[in-house]
């Protein structure tokens, strides 16, 4: 189940509307919420303290098209990502 915090930071990141069978979210026994990347199998914790950039354009047809995902800690903007993964759709 999407919670409204995942929604939230969602309508926070841009206009963007991301097909939520890109993105899966786990939700573990201590109710910490976990994004899991598609292509990736390792799960990473989403917080107040995450920052989600999205990148990329639309392709030309603006049917479908290839964006980055990259989550890092707010807290260390300077860092590398802890996860970068492309993907698609979005329109």
């Amino acid at each position: 189940m999407v919670t409204d915090n995942f929604l939230s930071t969602l309508n926070r990141i841009s206009d963007l509307k991301v097909l939520l069978s890109s993105i899966q979210i786990f939700k573990h026994l201590d109710n910490h919420e976990l994004f899991h990347i598609a292509g990736n199998s390792e799960d990473i914790e989403f917080n107040d303290k995450t920052n989600i950039i999205v990148q990329g354009e639309k392709s030309q047809n603006f049917l479908s098209t290839q964006r980055t995902v990259q989550i890092s800690k707010k807290s260390e903007p300077n860092q590398s990502p802890i996860k970068s993964s492309s993907f698609g759709t979005i329109y």
